[in-house]
């Protein structure tokens, strides 16, 4: 019989022990001796615990650097960091632009800025810290004053259960899923019409100006932001979407109500994956089925519970003055169960005849005249051949399988997972006919993604090949049947550097690789490209460096991009948040002088009934500054340090604009606008 905890085997202290006990614990345990150190350090223990925790695949995760890396990871992820910028209109940066040490220009922000809830210098905190403090005063009993330990988690608080593991980007928001199964939001769902006031979330286009909870009937397991709806995926497997944060319906179709098991013998199969275009959404099974349905048509607005018949509300509270306030309340129903359909099986790869001369020159034929793949449909042939040739009938039936999809405008792309893409148009009531995308497919592609008119296929790094591609191109528009010819952008500054996710945006897109490193490149007119300089853009990916420097600890951990606006994931540090904290009680203790009035007078003649209107004045002259303190006289007006913030504006658009927009990589001609084909569209 064991005496000490040394005398128990390793395997039990790894598989039984550790798991149940606290970070707190676990860090005492460390401190022991050194076997008991090097058993709390075990990277297999950390990797299953921030996988089981935090509800975030592996794949999506960076190889291993060291043996201590999954631990850094799961005590990162405690803490995240939220960054966003871009265009701030519509309330989608969700307050970032109040932020701390944030280049300003007008309506959007040129450079990463973390979401910060109140004024930064006065002692705001950031999203993520608020989110950690409210579930801590849940779980913990406590408040915002809640201790920590020294993993950064306040006792009393479920450890692993805090942290943001998903960002997604809609047309006019953002979207964010914790690990607790909550959902948060913040932006406009629905921005295509100019609302000055709505007051309840059941208005599609209400704006949420900071990040705040949608108080769901369940937990949420999986998102999935279109430009103007959401759909989640929940723990029993049910979909739910929404089209306004007030309202969600869950779906009664039984190809999308799998029992919540999983297992490909399922009857139906269980929902593996989500994904949302601009008027469509769709669900991936388990099976590889594909199922599509149009959440704007006439039949699924008929197939929705009546307004007066929905359950609910939840999530309504009472204010500090005893009000009730519902505001920000949910009401929520079914979905008509007729209103989905399944889309054909995808047919076999077209084989190359090596001997019809119509196949061998297309690898040299590209529809710009630009560079663009580096190999032959030939080439590419051969390859497939011998994949083929080393592999057993069993796994080239299995590779046959729909592995992922994604969505644009009005079409859908799917991956095999033997590595063939192919790609089909989605509207309603029109036929669905499949494309193979040769120079999108390889035997090595792992993921795809899709948004706007704009598609990405690429190979992540893996234990057996540590090399990586990415295939890049905005969809051509000269002929509806363009599988054969259709090829990707050459972006050799991303070939072979570990590229692990892509995100796009309408107009500009970003990378990230296993090394936490976030790159942008396309349209950068409203600040999405994160790179400073008041907006810029350009065909070569650029690093974007963050607020605290780019090589200083900083690490990306997930990215999205979506209309005119980014934003991204960072692994925290808990011992730089406790010095910020330190630094913020500075702050609070004696004021920024960046905040202190400057007694610079303009005389503005007989205009002081104006002296309230900000920038009425630009042409005023300053006088010489005055010490002290005195009385302004009537004529004048005394600015704060930094100048005046512009009169806030709006502006309509016309049938016309973005007529002219260039089919680049990423480049247009003219002004910021919504989209080439007059649709309105997000900024």
């Amino acid at each position: 019989m064991a005496s000490t905890l040394t005398d128990i085997p390793s395997e039990v202290v790894l598989e039984h022990l550790l798991p149940v006990l606290s970070i707190k614990e676990i860090t005492s345990l460390s401190a022991v001796n050194r076997q008991l150190h090097a058993l709390t350090s075990d990277p297999t223990f950390w990797r299953l615990k921030t996988t089981t925790d935090f509800a975030f695949s592996p794949s999506a995760l960076p190889p291993s650097p060291s043996s201590s890396w999954w631990k850094r990871v799961y005590l990162g992820l405690l803490q995240p960091r939220a960054f966003v910028w871009g265009s701030s209109d519509h309330g989608r940066l969700g307050g970032a632009e109040l932020g701390q040490s944030v280049r300003r220009f007008g309506r959007f922000v040129d450079s990463p800025a973390e979401i910060v809830i109140g004024d930064a210098e006065a002692g705001g905190r950031t999203w993520t810290e608020s989110f950690g403090d409210t579930l801590r005063s849940v779980v913990g009993g406590g408040g915002p004053t809640t201790r920590r330990s020294a993993a950064g988690v306040g006792e009393g608080q479920e450890e692993g259960k805090a942290g943001v593991v998903e960002l997604q980007a809609g047309g006019w928001s953002f979207t964010a899923r914790c690990s607790d199964g909550s959902v948060w939001v913040w932006g406009q769902l629905d921005g295509t019409i100019i609302r000055f006031r709505a007051p309840s979330w059941e208005d599609k286009n209400c704006q949420c100006p900071e990040p705040t909870k949608i108080p769901l009937p369940c937990k949420a397991e999986a998102i999935s932001a279109g430009r103007r709806h959401l759909l989640v995926l929940d723990a029993d497997n049910l979909v739910w979407e929404l089209r306004a944060w007030g309202k969600a319906y869950h779906h009664t179709a039984p190809a999308l109500t799998a029992p919540s098991n999983y297992g490909t013998n399922r009857h139906p199969p269980h929902i593996v994956q989500l994904s949302t275009g601009w008027d469509h959404s769709a669900a991936l099974a388990s099976d590889g089925g594909i199922h599509v349905w149009f959440p704007f048509s006439d039949a699924y607005e008929e197939g929705l519970t009546a307004d007066d018949k929905l359950n609910g509300p939840i999530g309504v509270y009472t204010d500090r003055d005893g009000d009730v306030e519902d505001s920000r309340a949910l009401k929520w129903g079914t979905a008509g169960n007729d209103v989905v359909i399944t889309l054909p099986e995808i047919p076999g790869r077209p084989v190359l005849d090596a001997h019809d001369e119509e196949w061998t020159d297309l690898g040299a034929e590209t529809l710009t005249g630009e560079p663009k793949s580096q190999k032959t449909r030939k080439e590419l042939e051969e390859g497939w051949q011998e994949y083929e040739a080393s592999r057993t009938a069993g796994t080239l039936a299995e590779g046959q399988t729909v592995v992922r999809i994604a969505s644009g405008l009005d079409f859908l792309i799917a991956l095999r997972k033997n590595g063939e893409v192919w790609f089909t148009r989605v509207k309603d009531r029109e036929a669905i006919l499949w494309q193979y995308l040769p120079y999108f497919s390889s035997p090595s592609i792992t993921h795809i993604t899709a948004q706007f008119e704009s598609i990405t296929t690429y190979a992540t790094p893996t234990a057996h090949s540590p090399s990586s591609a990415v295939y890049h191109a905005r969809l051509p528009t000269a002929s509806p049947s363009f599988g054969e010819t259709f090829q990707p952008d050459s972006l050799p500054e991303l070939q072979n550097q570990g590229v692990i996710q892509v995100a796009l945006g309408d107009y500009h897109y970003a990378a990230l690789t296993s090394r936490g490193e976030m790159y942008t490149w396309g349209q950068g007119g409203s600040g999405q490209l994160g790179l400073g300089g008041g907006g810029r853009g350009g065909d070569e990916p650029n690093r974007v460096v963050f607020s605290d420097g780019g090589d200083d600890g900083n690490f990306v951990f997930a990215i999205t991009a979506g209309g005119w606006h980014t934003g991204a994931l960072l692994l925290g540090d808990p011992k730089v948040r406790r010095e910020k904290e330190a630094t913020r009680k500075q702050a609070r203790a004696q004021p920024s002088p960046l905040h202190r009035s400057v007694n610079l007078t303009y005389d503005i003649g007989d205009s002081a009934g104006l002296v309230n209107m900000p920038g009425a004045f630009p042409n005023a002259v300053p006088t010489a500054p005055r010490a002290g303190n005195h009385t302004i006289p009537a004529g004048s007006i005394t600015i704060p340090r930094g100048g005046v913030r512009a009169m806030p504006f709006f502006r309509v658009g016309f049938a016309g604009r973005g007529a002219m927009m260039g089919r680049g990589r990423g480049q247009r001609r003219g002004n910021d606008s919504d989209d080439a084909r007059n649709v309105p569209g997000p900024e």
